[in-house]
């Protein structure tokens, strides 16, 4: 890259604005995630660093990618799934990470001619970086699944419908013709987000490793799992945005999914017969 400070490369020029990019994710997603943001804007970046020209316009751009990647963190999903002893596995955003470039395979596709090798070309690259995304996702899903397996003897996780969670919101009447808005638009990027983690393909792949392995996995209720107090069992009615889970009663406080993995725990431990939580 040139420009008025000459030639520069990606690691020469990306912890001059560290600092910044920080400071941007600390303020969007809190200073516990921020680090990680600002590593997946980094990634981001020196993948689409050999586009850039300018050095000048170094800064404006690290902050742009830092600012769409806390976007879709806000809007998506952080955390792939939470077990019952709070351990966190992240959610890998796979195609998420690549969409920009899926967008342009898909854009590049479009402008050639139909039935030229051109076009041919164009189609065989696209393919080529979808499967690499899916291969990914299998790939960790498998990874996932088997780390599970051999750390527990009995996996209970929640029966959770991927289909019903990605339905869109249905549409409010106004009375006069038309419609009220309904959270549709937000509701599409968390539906991207849970079609991208593949839960359905990962509880498939979890239940016959499990099998394989002689050990069990079993689904439970999922209802009111994140609202049930994994302490005392009471329920805390709470909103979607709400993630910390609070009860003044027993006095515990805990992330809300975390609540709710201990509550599906003790669910299957109830249904087993063996002392709960």
């Amino acid at each position: 890259m040139h420009g008025s400070g000459g030639t520069k490369s990606f690691a020469d020029i990306v912890p001059l604005y560290a600092s910044a990019m920080l400071r941007v994710a600390a303020a969007l997603v809190g200073p516990a995630e921020a680090e990680d943001a600002v590593q997946e804007a980094s990634m981001r970046a020196w993948q689409s660093w050999p586009t850039l020209r300018n050095v000048d316009a170094v800064r404006p751009w690290l902050l742009r990618i830092t600012l769409n990647v806390c976007r879709q963190w806000r809007r998506g999903l952080k955390v792939f799934l939470v077990t019952a002893d709070g351990e966190l596995v992240a959610n890998p955003r796979h195609y998420r990470n690549a969409e920009q470039q899926l967008a342009k395979a898909n854009k590049r596709v479009s402008r050639r001619k139909k039935g030229s090798n051109r076009r041919k070309k164009a189609v065989r690259l696209l393919a080529k970086k979808q499967q690499h995304g899916r291969r990914q996702r299998t790939d960790f899903h498998h990874k996932t699944a088997l780390t599970l397996v051999r750390t527990y003897d009995v996996v209970y996780y929640e029966a959770i419908q991927p289909a019903n969670l990605s339905r869109r919101p249905a549409p409010v009447p106004d009375g006069n013709g038309g419609y009220l808005q309904n959270g549709a638009g937000r509701k599409a990027g968390l539906n991207k987000s849970i079609h991208d983690a593949g839960w359905g393909q990962f509880l498939a792949i979890l239940a016959y490793k499990a099998a394989w392995a002689g050990k069990r996995a079993e689904a439970v209720s999922p209802a009111y799992t994140s609202q049930h107090c994994s302490g005392c069992g009471e329920r805390v009615k709470k909103s979607l945005s709400v993630r910390t889970h609070i009860f003044p009663s027993c006095g515990l406080i805990l992330d809300r999914d975390a609540n709710a993995a201990r509550t599906s725990q003790w669910r299957g431990q109830r249904l087993r017969g063996v002392a709960g939580l």
